[in-house]
């Protein structure tokens, strides 16, 4: 499994000598102490690029953090540092890297066993490495051209092994999931496909996004995340009869645990403390829906947070309840800012 990390990894394209020298030190990882010697350094570099504001090499930093943290076996570091690392590709317009983060964060899955995840990984790999190497073709870069079309090989490969591994969500070839009925009325569906995020107010855990299965559509009444039921409440119009929202296949959907009081007024549904939130990507939503968005820090992390969209006045509102006004804040929308998605369901904890 190292070979395979490694040889992602030194498919990343950057200019800088410092970061090469990082590059290699990772490839030469042979022990934790080795691992944790480089996450120290790599921490430092991390700390100094904050400082002098040196956006650009902070996704470099964070993959090989990634790596690292892989490396002993820390494996919810690994994934927070790899999106955090493939979230800073796509802000810097870094779109092959970007793609290769795909592609590490893809074996990450690989290696706890998530077939489905690392399946979804490659895909997405692939469809950034495809019209790279259309473009270079058309722009008669035969060598760069066959340096991608290599990368794609190699990508399509992987995905075969992916398929024999099986794609359910913890990479089992046995049985499909189905549905647990609760009443005639209503089903009950685990969806553990897609993926659950610890916080959206505070923090740096970043966005993985993974695909309902493509044969069908998925209806969703009950849910159950992290092993506690839950019933949703619908807040867009998807819904075909009460607490049932539509997955569609194609469309990129995750989940994401509110912390903190200040949208605990928000209509139609409330969305207080513990709630887990059902998006899809949308990075250009309409006036006054509930989005997940996302600022830049000072330390070159990003921070997320659930609020309302008014376009007019160019601002996320929050919207706490009459008795908790001291949480009503907006935020004036700067370049710092991105859209992730829209909120179209809240889950409540029915215990």
């Amino acid at each position: 499994m190292n070979l395979y990390f490694m040889n992602a990894i030194e498919r990343l394209e950057y200019k800088s000598d410092g970061i090469t020298g990082l590059q290699i030190k990772a490839c030469a990882l042979r022990t934790m102490s080795d691992a944790e010697l480089l996450l120290k350094e790599l921490n430092q570099h991390i700390e100094i690029s904050s400082k002098n504001r040196s956006k650009d090499e902070f996704p470099f930093y964070y993959l090989l953090n990634a790596y690292c943290h892989l490396f002993i076996d820390e494996f919810e570091e690994a994934n927070k540092y790899s999106v955090m690392a493939i979230e800073n590709f796509r802000v810097c317009g870094m779109t092959w890297n970007e793609a290769v983060g795909h592609w590490v964060l893809g074996l990450i899955y690989r290696t706890e066993k998530k077939g489905y995840l690392y399946l979804a990984e490659l895909d997405k790999a692939l469809a950034i490495v495809s019209p790279i190497t259309a473009d270079y073709l058309a722009q008669g870069d035969y060598e760069s051209a066959t340096r991608c079309d290599q990368v794609k090989k190699e990508l399509e490969e992987q995905r075969t092994l992916a398929l024999k591994l099986g794609t359910g969500p913890l990479g089992s070839t046995g049985g499909k999931r189905e549905e647990k009925p609760t009443d005639k009325n209503r089903d009950y569906l685990i969806l553990p496909w897609i993926p659950v995020y610890q916080s959206v107010r505070g923090g740096t855990k970043g966005v993985v996004w993974a695909d309902p299965p493509a044969e069908k559509m998925v209806a969703v009444g009950e849910v159950e995340i992290e092993n506690v039921p839950h019933v949703l409440h619908t807040i867009k119009k998807t819904a075909r009869i009460d607490h049932q929202i539509m997955l569609r296949s194609g469309m990129k959907y995750g989940w994401a645990k509110v912390e903190g009081h200040s949208m605990g007024g928000a209509h139609p549904v409330p969305i207080c403390n513990g709630d887990y939130v059902l998006f899809y990507e949308n990075h250009q939503p309409q006036d006054n829906d509930i989005v997940i968005a996302s600022h830049l820090t000072s330390s070159g992390d990003f921070a997320y947070m659930v609020k309302r969209y008014k376009l007019s006045e160019n601002q996320l509102v929050s919207e706490p309840t009459p008795t908790d006004t001291g949480y009503y804040f907006s935020i004036n929308i700067s370049q710092d800012h991105q859209f992730l998605g829209v909120v179209i369901a809240i889950a409540k904890n029915q215990i």
